[in-house]
């Protein structure tokens, strides 16, 4: 029985360096190629580590079957698992093994739980150009509804209404 041929990338996976930023819940992630391959599922999760914690970079190995071809986006979601689900995601660096080629994924978001994210690299695109005008629909309509205007007072000041912010002491 003939060896079936891989390709490797290291996948690193940088939380941000804000308050509250690290997460205990799971992760996970799938490679997406131009032809339209996808990588398994994989759980990016380090045995004795505590992984995604603030200002820190995970890095764990991707195994893709020969023929699949370059990185054109990556998709990751989270649970909610644990007391600190919350998770601010800097960015994701998809490094071809074993040459010296990165990739960059830009998050710069708070990731909500259950919500599959796709970013394609560099994710800069005009909003008529976007590859993902769901996703983009989606997360305007979240921040509208976080920062919706309120005037408490007929020809008063405007204010913020409820701002769903937690504070921990």
């Amino acid at each position: 029985m003939a060896e079936q041929r891989t390709q490797k990338y290291e996948v690193h996976v940088v939380t941000g360096d804000r308050f509250g930023a690290g997460t205990d819940a799971n992760v996970w992630l799938v490679l997406h190629d131009g032809q339209g391959q996808k990588s398994s599922i994989v759980k990016l999760n380090s045995l004795w580590t505590n992984d995604h914690e603030r200002n820190t970079t995970g890095k764990y190995v991707v195994t893709v079957a020969e023929g699949f071809g370059e990185v054109i986006k990556v998709e990751f979601w989270r649970d909610s698992y644990g007391f600190g689900d919350d998770w601010f995601l800097d960015r994701i660096e998809v490094h071809k093994l074993p040459t010296e080629e990165v990739h960059y994924y830009p998050v710069h978001r708070w990731v909500v739980a259950n919500v599959h994210y796709v970013i394609h690299e560099f994710d800069c695109t005009l909003p008529e150009d976007d590859h993902n005008i769901k996703q983009r629909q989606t997360e305007l309509e979240r921040i509208r509804d976080e920062y919706r205007i309120h005037y408490h007072v007929p020809g008063g000041p405007a204010q913020v209404g409820t701002v769903n912010i937690f504070i921990t002491f």
